[in-house]
């Protein structure tokens, strides 16, 4: 169950999933079991082997992209000085390479996987730029302000080079401390 990797790397894997999303996106309002197999020209059984429910498709594949995310990150993490700003272009591009992913899953409101990825982030972020420990209300605003720059770059259709994006999200983190800070206390 799930999407993975090995699993994309099928074929025909491909091909059904292909035919799942075009289904799924085919409309605004989700769609009953009956009409999705009938759209994607599948059985009930194949839907199934790809995803538990319909409503798991936008699900499994955030679980997807947050797992690829975590491998890159934690390869990152490990080494002795990374900065702030390398692992933020290190995000953008990690989002280019996966932007059909992020269009499907941010289209339809899924914010939460970016959310996501900037928390696993925020202890380096924390150390770099010495915020005090019970500063959870500031992470959380300086997070939904990140987010909120990276869904606008993602709806715009990535049209803003990632190295003016990362330059927003830097403003941001540099000046996080100094705007933010009073609402912490």
């Amino acid at each position: 169950m799930g999407i993975t990797d090995k699993k994309l790397k099928d074929k025909r894997f491909k091909q059904t999933e292909k035919a799942i999303i075009r289904a799924f996106f085919s409309s605004r309002e989700f769609l009953s079991i009956r009409v999705m197999v009938r759209r994607a020209r599948i059985s009930r059984s194949t839907l199934y082997r790809h995803h538990r429910t319909i409503y798991g498709i936008i699900p499994d594949y955030e679980e997807y992209i947050l797992k690829k995310y975590s491998r890159l990150m934690s390869g990152l993490i490990k080494r002795d000085v990374v900065k702030v700003k390398t692992i933020y272009h290190q995000m953008l591009i990690f989002i280019l390479k996966n932007k059909n992913v992020f269009k499907m899953v941010v289209g339809r409101g899924g914010v939460r996987v970016l959310e996501k990825m900037i928390k696993k982030i925020e202890v380096i972020i924390m150390t770099e730029y010495a915020l005090p420990k019970n500063c959870e209300k500031l992470l959380n605003i300086y997070r939904k302000e990140v987010v909120g720059v990276i869904e606008r770059w993602i709806k715009s259709g990535f049209l803003e080079d990632e190295l003016m994006v990362l330059s927003d999200i830097m403003y941001l983190t540099k000046t996080m401390r100094s705007r933010l800070g009073p609402l912490n206390e």
